[in-house]
C-alpha cells in the first residue's frame, strides 16, 4: 500500500500547486467552473488546457529539470511571441503570452516552479496530408523570415548546449554500458555512425554557415492545423536560439518520416521532396548558396543526435524524456537508429534531391 499512499499525496500536492497558480490568473468566479485536462504529447513541460472561462488558456509549468533557467524561457516567449504577431503573415496564427491578474510575466507555486499562460489555438487532430507538408515547408520559411530581423540581444540561449551533438556523445561516454541486448546494438549503431554523424557539427564551426534565430524544435507535433490541413501554427517557442536555419529544415524532414505516429525506421523521400518545395516557394535564401550542399549531414547528424539522446536517457535512468516504463527510451533509440541507417543507405537518392 506504500506506493499508491505516495502517488496519491504526489498528486495532492500537484493539485494544490495548480490551484495556487490558477488563483494568480482568474478570478473567483471564473474558478468555479473552469475545465483543466492535459493538453498535448510534450516530453518536457507539463501542459494543460484551461476551459469554460472567457477564453480557452494554455497552463504550463516550465520543467526546470530541463530548462536550468525556467524564467529566462518565459521571458524569451514573450519577447518571441510579440514579434511573431507584428511581423509575421497573418495566415498564420502564434501565441500570445497571457500576464498573472498582477501583470507578473510569469508566477511561481509553492515549490518554486515556474508557471506561465498562453492563448490556446484550436486545431485539428487529422494527420497531414501531402499538400499539408508542402505548407507545413513554407510555415517554418515564414518563421525563419520574421526571425531574421529579430534583435539578438532579446533571447538569452534557453537551453546551452542543445543541438550540441559532440556534447551528446560526452554526455552518453560518461554513463555505466549496459549488457542487455538492445542496449549493445544501439552501442554498436552509435559506434557506426559517429564519423559521419559528426560532419555537420564540423561543417558548423569550420564554414561559418550562416546563422540567425531558429525554431530549435519544428517537429510535426509542434505544426497545427485546421480541418482542410492547412497550417495554422508552429507553436512550442522554449527552443528558439541561434543557430543555422538548416537544423530546423533537417530536425522537420527527420520528424516528417513517421507521420502515423510513433518513431521512423525509413526515410520517405516524397515527403522530403514536398517539405522544400513549400519551403522554397517562399523564396527565402537559406538555402539559395552553399548552405543547400549540407543538408544531407545536417539530417543525418541530427537524426543520429536524436538516437544518442534517447540512448544516453535511457542508461541515465529516463531523466529527460517522459516515459511510461523503463525500457521506451531505449526503444525509441533502437528505432532512430534504423532511420540513421536508411539516410545513410540513401545518401546518393537524397544529395541528389537536395540539389534539386
Amino acid at each position: 500500500m506504500a506506493v499508491p499512499q505516495l502517488l496519491w499525496r504526489a498528486l495532492l500536492v500537484f493539485e494544490k500547486s495548480v490551484e495556487f497558480v490558477l488563483r494568480r490568473y482568474l478570478g473567483p468566479e471564473e474558478l468555479e467552473g473552469l475545465i483543466l485536462t492535459s493538453l498535448g504529447n510534450g516530453r518536457i513541460n507539463d501542459t494543460y488546457l484551461v476551459e469554460n472561462i472567457r477564453e480557452p488558456w494554455v497552463l504550463q509549468r516550465i520543467n526546470a529539470e530541463v530548462f536550468a533557467e525556467p524564467a529566462v524561457v518565459a521571458m524569451n516567449f514573450i519577447a518571441i511571441s510579440r514579434h511573431l504577431n507584428a511581423r509575421v503573415d497573418k495566415k498564420y496564427q502564434w501565441p500570445r503570452h497571457i500576464p498573472s491578474l498582477t501583470g507578473d510575466p510569469f508566477v511561481h507555486d509553492r515549490s518554486g516552479d515556474v508557471w506561465r499562460c498562453q492563448t490556446y489555438i484550436p486545431s485539428s487532430s487529422l494527420l497531414p496530408s501531402r499538400q499539408s507538408i508542402s505548407a507545413m515547408g513554407a510555415a517554418l520559411a515564414a518563421f525563419h523570415r520574421a526571425l531574421v530581423s529579430m534583435d539578438r540581444e532579446l533571447i538569452q540561449d534557453p537551453l546551452p548546449g542543445f543541438h550540441n551533438l559532440p556534447l551528446y556523445l560526452e554526455e552518453y561516454g560518461s554513463q555505466p554500458p549496459s549488457r542487455e541486448e538492445a542496449s549493445l546494438r544501439c552501442a554498436q549503431q552509435l559506434e557506426r555512425f559517429r564519423v559521419p554523424a559528426l560532419l555537420f557539427a564540423k561543417a558548423l564551426e569550420k564554414e561559418a554557415l550562416p546563422c540567425q534565430f531558429i525554431h530549435g524544435d519544428p517537429k510535426l507535433d509542434n505544426f497545427l492545423f485546421d480541418h482542410e490541413g492547412r497550417v495554422l501554427s508552429l507553436i512550442d517557442l522554449d527552443t528558439v536560439y541561434w543557430a543555422s536555419p538548416l537544423v530546423d529544415i533537417a530536425d522537420a524532414l527527420r520528424s516528417l518520416q513517421s507521420p502515423a505516429g510513433g518513431w521512423a525506421m525509413a526515410v520517405d523521400l516524397h515527403s522530403c521532396q514536398m517539405f522544400l518545395q513549400g519551403y522554397l516557394a517562399l523564396k527565402v535564401d537559406i538555402l539559395a548558396g552553399r548552405e543547400k550542399s549540407y543538408l544531407f549531414d545536417a539530417l543525418l547528424a541530427i537524426s543520429y543526435e536524436l538516437a544518442v539522446r534517447f540512448f544516453t536517457d535511457h542508461l541515465a535512468g529516463d531523466r529527460y524524456f517522459k516515459v511510461e516504463e523503463h525500457g521506451d527510451n531505449l526503444r525509441r533509440a533502437e528505432e532512430q537508429f534504423a532511420l540513421v541507417e536508411d539516410i545513410f543507405l540513401k545518401e546518393l537518392s537524397l544529395r541528389t534531391l537536395f540539389q534539386s
